[in-house]
Parts: C-alpha cells; sequence; structure tokens
C-alpha cells in the first residue's frame, strides 16, 4: 500500500502545526500545472527510487532478487509525505493500484497510525515547512521498526540560493518564481540531528549535482541540494 498525505492549511496559530500557511496558498495556486511547472521533481525519480530500493534490500525489507523485477515496490507500505502532484506515486507502476490519498498534516496523521510503514519518503518538503523537528518525529513514528526514512531537501548555502532561486527562478524559469525562500532550507547537519533524535540511525547521505545538460545525478558534494537515508532503530 501507497499512502500519499497531501497538506492542507490549518491554523496557524497552533505552533504545534508544521504548515505554513503562505507555502500551502502557493502551492494550490499552481497545482493544476503541477506536471508542467514542477517537472524537474519528476525527473528526479530515477535518481531517487534506486536509493530508496537499495536502502529496502539493506534493511530486509525486499530481498535482492526481488529488487532486480520489474516491481520491485509491490507489497511495500509506503508514506509519502508532502507528496505534492504525485510524481513518485503516480509513475510506479508497481503501487498505482494501491495508492491511498488522505489529507492533513502528518503530526496528526501518525497518531493513528502509528508503526505502520516500512518506509518513509519526505521528498522535497522539508524546505517548505515549519517546526521540521515535529515533522521528521511524526514521520518516524509511522516506522515500523527496522524501516528507512529517505529525505531529499535543498542546502542553506550561498550557492544553493544562486542556483536554485537566483538561476532557476529567476533568470531560466524553469522553477516557478516563489517556489523556494532560502531561509528555509536546511543543512546536513540539521536533518541528521533531527533524525538520530527521533531513533534513528543514518545509513547515508549524498548530494544532488546538476550536470551539463541539466539533469541532475548524485554525488559526494552537498553544497546545493542533498538526500539522506536513515533507518529507525529496534526498541531493547
Amino acid at each position: 500500500m501507497y499512502v500519499r498525505v497531501c497538506y492542507r492549511v490549518p491554523n496557524m496559530a497552533d505552533t504545534t502545526s508544521t504548515v505554513i500557511d503562505t507555502e500551502i496558498s502557493y502551492f494550490n495556486n499552481i497545482s493544476a500545472n503541477w506536471w508542467t511547472d514542477l517537472k524537474a521533481l519528476e525527473n528526479q525519480n530515477k535518481l531517487r527510487v534506486p536509493y530508496i530500493i537499495k536502502s529496502l534490500v539493506e534493511t530486509g525489507k525486499i530481498s535482492r532478487e526481488k529488487a532486480k523485477n520489474d516491481k520491485p515496490l509491490a507489497g511495500i507500505n509506503i508514506l509519502d509525505v508532502g507528496c505534492g502532484g504525485g510524481f513518485l506515486s503516480e509513475e510506479r507502476k508497481d503501487i498505482q493500484q494501491n495508492v491511498k490519498y488522505i489529507h492533513g498534516t502528518v503530526e496528526k496523521f501518525c497518531e493513528q497510525q502509528k508503526e505502520q510503514f516500512d518506509h518513509v519518503v519526505a521528498a522535497e518538503i522539508l524546505d517548505h515547512i515549519q517546526a521540521r523537528d515535529l515533522f521528521v518525529k511524526s514521520c518516524v513514528k509511522t516506522l515500523k521498526p527496522g524501516g528507512t526514512y529517505f529525505v531529499s531537501t535543498i542546502n542553506r548555502t550561498l550557492r544553493a540560493w544562486l542556483q536554485m532561486i537566483l538561476y532557476h527562478e529567476y533568470i531560466t524559469g524553469v522553477i516557478p518564481k516563489g517556489t523556494h525562500h532560502w531561509h528555509l532550507f536546511v543543512t546536513p547537519d540539521e536533518t541528521r540531528s533531527w533524525l538520530e533524535n527521533a531513533n534513528c540511525a543514518i545509513l547515508t547521505c549524498k548530494g544532488w549535482c546538476q550536470i551539463a545538460d541539466g539533469d541532475w545525478k548524485v554525488c559526494d558534494n552537498t553544497t546545493i541540494a542533498y538526500y539522506m537515508i536513515a533507518m529507525k532503530k529496534y526498541e531493547h
């Protein structure tokens, strides 16, 4: 089963909320054009998915043999938090028929769904919310012990601002203006700290690097953007 949590606006007076109302309003306004204006997110699936599958193999959720077939994620319970246009789930044939849509916040969702999922995906969402420590803890609550957590986001560096905001939003227009805000970008150390405080062990951290043709590749440089995979520890 594949569950997607799509954010909608709660009361911003609630300090326990991870949601920023202006971010929700912005993405609601461009939601009709998810698959055109933000197609770059879809293109990153060819990088994300192999590492998601690899983490599931390394933690024993799927076998190496299953990882090689055409539906490696079939039968795996996955939570995609802040799924946007569903860039990951909509193109995965091994999960399309078992997708469940939920509108709400993960901090409320996790109270009814503790330890229900094998894997959590939080792709390009940390840099659009507040109370990131609460967000991470809530996501981890939904994981079974031994489950894995995939997070990808943008680093808070000058180079990231130059490339992701100045260049992509204001010069080339590849990304709609106003999509990103530098003060919401997240460093790898911050992400690592939140995950470790939520009882997770970090398995890997790699960078996203853009190559000459506008595509992306995995690299060791996390200056602009990165992904991190962690595993929820077993209780002793």
